[in-house]
């Protein structure tokens, strides 16, 4: 009998430390934070279990993945509360980082509730207070901190194609700034062509626009590991050609010509790691506003033909987008 109640005793000890050293409850959101890591986390910390009458709430951030907000709870009243924003970039350090905040919080409530009572004074008379109301409105919940704005830089190997058979490569950079779900694109771009024929003759030409590239996006989907984005973009720019063909080398007028084009961007998105980093790639339908072309004379031949470059085309782009931190961030390091 008495191993049967040890049992029991030694079985109720690892159920307890099997919960931590207080009861946590996490709603990540679109955060990294996880219960099982918070717990391990704040073993290191907090070496004996509180009272059960303590618990913590974490909630992340339902757009910034490092972004949260952690309430400690006695009973029904909120006793202590906490926001991060920004919070580690690192998943393990933003783990830390809570689980050291909830060990202050409980170490500041325990001493609020072990300090000594006040000394009582002699009763004065004071008029009987109305009665309270009969309900009592619960605490407000914790308000989720205001999200500000992120930059990111993305930088993109091009690859497209034209409906009339050219193909293209090239370059893309931009400079991003989002806000929960929209995004403001600003950059770059440049192109180059294979070599075309110029109508019927012997000569060939290549293209090669560079252009200022500005959009709009607006975020599919967003975890702590993918994201998703559709975004339209306006390109103005100019377009040079150059002849090819040894002897049958073309002169090609105008030249160079204005450059516009917009276009529809689907872009995925995979996190790399535990960084700030994102490999993605995207998919560009294109439509040349202007349609480009223009006026070919042969040297060799004297022959002349039209050039024609055609309109719709498509880009796909593989590249990386680095997160440089929210907008302030820098600022408040040094605060």
């Amino acid at each position: 009998m008495w191993a049967l109640i040890a049992l029991g005793i030694a079985t109720q000890t690892a159920q307890a430390d099997s919960e931590g050293p207080i009861d946590v409850s996490v709603h990540p959101g679109v955060t990294c934070l996880e219960r099982e890591t918070l717990v391990h986390s704040l073993e290191t910390h907090m070496h004996t279990r509180v009272s059960d009458d303590l618990h913590a709430e974490v909630r992340g951030s339902a757009h910034d993945p490092r972004s949260a907000v952690i309430a400690l709870h006695a009973g029904e009243d909120v006793v202590a509360q906490r926001s991060f924003s920004p919070g580690p970039a690192r998943c393990g350090d933003f783990h830390e980082a809570v689980a050291v905040a909830i060990a202050m919080m409980v170490r500041v409530a325990d001493l609020q509730t072990s300090a000594p009572p006040p000394v009582e004074e002699a009763p004065v008379e004071e008029p009987v207070p109305a009665a309270p109301p009969s309900h009592v409105a619960p605490p407000p919940a914790p308000l989720e901190p205001p999200t500000p704005g992120r930059w990111s830089l993305r930088g993109a190997a091009l690859f497209g194609t034209r409906v009339q058979g050219r193909r293209e490569g090239g370059a893309r950079i931009d400079m991003a700034w989002r806000k929960q779900r929209l995004a403001v694109h600003a950059g770059a771009i440049a192109l180059v062509s294979t070599e075309q024929p110029i109508g019927h003759t012997p000569a060939r030409f290549v293209t090669r626009p560079l252009g200022a590239q500005v959009g709009l996006g607006v975020m599919l989907g967003s975890s702590t590991r993918w994201r998703s984005e559709l975004g339209l973009f306006a390109i103005v720019g100019a377009v040079r050609m150059r002849g090819r063909g040894g002897t049958n080398v073309a002169t090609l007028s105008p030249n160079p010509q204005l450059w516009a084009a917009v276009s529809a961007d689907l872009t995925v998105g995979r996190r790399l790691g535990d960084t700030d980093a994102f490999l993605f790639a995207s998919l560009s339908p294109t439509y040349e506003v202007l349609e480009l072309g223009a006026q070919a004379l042969v040297k060799a031949t004297g022959a002349t033909a039209r050039a024609r470059l055609g309109r719709f085309g498509a880009i796909f782009a593989l590249g990386i987008e680095l997160d440089l931190g929210h907008q302030g961030s820098r600022a408040s390091r040094h605060e």
